[in-house]
């Protein structure tokens, strides 16, 4: 019996206790603004804008944006296909097969030391190097956010039944 007694009063006193220290907290409006921490930054490097007055060639996978005819890849070999004349030699002989152009995109976007790395004959290299100098500007290579002289070359093939 004593036992009983003891627990209640126990229970009494927490129960008590609880109740005592739920009255002393005052509820609490948060109105929290929450205010920007200061980070203290370290000082920045100033850096020299250079602009790039060399003539050197980049090679397509060494710049940081690739040169592109303005349309396009597709509109590119759109605009060959139109001008590309096949000579009386090439129709003649029922002659057919790729031209392995190169040329250097200027920092203006135009073309320069157009050459034929491989052809078929039949005068097909010239007159591939006669349409690439018809050729409008292009947008030209960016490295380091100025633009820069460019390599580029890609394969144009002749068909036999290509009109």
């Amino acid at each position: 019996m004593i036992k009983k007694i003891l627990l209640i009063v126990i229970m009494l006193g927490l129960v008590g206790c609880k109740k005592e220290n739920e009255k002393k907290r005052p509820e609490k409006t948060i109105n929290r603004v929450d205010t920007p921490k200061t980070v203290v930054q370290k000082p920045i490097k100033e850096e020299k804008i250079i602009f790039n007055n060399d003539n050197k060639i980049y090679k397509i996978m060494d710049v940081d944006t690739k040169p592109e005819f303005i349309g396009g890849e597709f509109k590119f070999h759109a605009f060959i296909k139109k001008n590309y004349v096949r000579t009386e030699r090439i129709v003649k002989n029922e002659a057919s097969g790729g031209i392995f152009p190169r040329f250097i995109i200027e920092k203006d976007g135009s073309l320069s030391d157009i050459e034929v790395m491989r052809d078929f004959g039949y005068g097909s290299g010239e007159e591939l190097v006669r349409v690439l100098k018809l050729c409008p500007a292009w947008k030209p290579a960016i490295k380091n956010g100025q633009p820069v002289r460019c390599l580029y070359s890609f394969p144009y093939y002749v068909l036999l039944n290509d009109n």
